[in-house]
């Protein structure tokens, strides 16, 4: 009795089948999840596709003959759709075995749209030219991606492991860390500008912090010293553009104003 309840509690399809591949029993919740339900009597090789069919044969062959717990995988065209199965298959008596059945076709589809979010997160990921750094709650460095490691504070050997204090400057770090805090507070971007020696010079950088999950944050840094030097260059061309200007206006004046005198 107790079999039978925890038999009947599971949702798998069930099946009782021969060494000659004979359906001699199965359960079902209900015959919409079946291929074929016209069961009992008929044969592996009547009901299902010849490739599906050969596979479960095969592995009852094998399982019969003390191979122990057997594990297929396979699909079945119907009902409009592809549906993806998982078979396991156990020997249950000198000449007949137990097929049970698990539908994973959801997963199958969750699984594959993760691949492809995670494939197309990568190629996004590889598109961009900042350094990216996954780093925990405690700040410490857990993975990053750098196109050029002469961008990196450190060897590359040299960071993941280490703490972001270990390798950063104490201000710079605390920036970093405060900015985390913030958005781990209400999962907002938080951004944060600073500037590091690299290779003998002064270099800019503008980091930008998401939180990921409870755990950690990215910090995304984006080399910003040349577009910083340029806009230096810019508001100097135009103090000078306002300085000749002024010069030039003084100098109409002054004559001006001497060209009336002499008048």
């Amino acid at each position: 009795a107790r079999n039978r309840a925890l038999l009947d509690v599971m949702p798998d399809l069930m099946f009782r089948i021969a060494r000659d591949g004979t359906y001699l029993d199965y359960r079902a919740d209900t015959d919409r999840d079946l291929y074929d339900s016209d069961v009992i009597g008929k044969t592996v090789h009547q009901r299902l596709p010849e490739p599906v069919a050969a596979t479960i044969m095969s592995a009852i062959e094998r399982t019969l003959d003390g191979g122990g717990l057997e594990t297929i995988e396979y699909t079945l065209d119907f009902d409009h759709e592809t549906r993806h199965y998982e078979g396991r298959i156990v020997a249950s008596g000198e000449d007949e075995a137990v097929l049970i059945v698990r539908d994973f076709t959801s997963r199958f589809r969750r699984e594959h749209a993760l691949r492809d979010s995670e494939a197309h997160n990568r190629a996004l990921v590889d598109a961009m030219p900042d350094l990216m750094f996954r780093i925990g709650r405690d700040g410490v460095y857990r993975a990053f991606k750098a196109d050029d490691p002469d961008n990196l504070i450190a060897r590359p050997t040299e960071i993941v492991g280490r703490r972001l204090h270990d390798l950063l400057p104490a201000e710079v770090a605390d920036r970093i860390m405060a900015a985390a805090s913030r958005a781990f507070e209400d999962w907002t971007m938080q951004s944060v500008e600073y500037q590091l020696e690299l290779h003998d010079s002064a270099r800019d950088f503008e980091g930008r912090v998401v939180r990921v999950d409870d755990e950690q944050f990215l910090l995304i840094v984006r080399d910003f010293t040349a577009r910083k030097a340029a806009e230096a260059e810019l508001q100097a061309s135009r103090a000078r553009i306002v300085q000749a200007g002024d010069d030039a206006r003084r100098r109409l004046e002054r004559n001006l104003h001497d060209g009336a005198q002499q008048r």
